[in-house]
């Protein structure tokens, strides 16, 4: 088998609002497998010309291609309309880290989705929306 003859074919979560550490890490590891990392990362630049920028842009629609089919619906704002991977993963990065946009919103939806159980007190109830605030 020569090199870029193995391709690593296996089940990754999408990304949602809850899941960036280990979606990243095993997206990190799926696109170093599949040769494809190293555009997301810097390592790889892109070349003036020739076939190996062919080589390089072809890359960037693979890389772009695997992360756009492993994020859920929610979370296609960040990859929609963009062809650089680099760009897409740190739009993914800023909105899903802990302290993140995506970490607000899926605070933001626990809050409004909160109910009072009727068994506990009022006081244990606003303790529990306080923690969530």
């Amino acid at each position: 088998m020569s090199k870029g003859d193995f391709r690593l074919r296996m089940y990754i979560e999408p990304l949602n609002n809850t899941n960036w550490e280990t979606w990243s890490f095993l997206m990190e590891q799926y696109l170093t497998v599949n040769e494809l990392w190293g555009v997301i990362s810097g390592v790889e630049m892109e070349p003036e010309e020739g076939s190996l920028k062919v080589d390089f842009l072809q890359k960037q629609k693979a890389a772009c291609a695997h992360i756009t089919l492993h994020v859920s619906p929610l979370q296609l704002n960040a990859v929609h309309l963009k062809s650089d991977p680099k760009r897409i993963w740190e739009e993914l990065l800023h909105l899903n880290r802990p302290g993140g946009f995506g970490t607000c919103m899926a605070l933001l939806h626990k809050l409004t989705n909160m109910k009072k159980d009727p068994d506990i007190s009022m006081s244990k109830w606003i303790t529990l929306v306080h923690d969530v605030v």
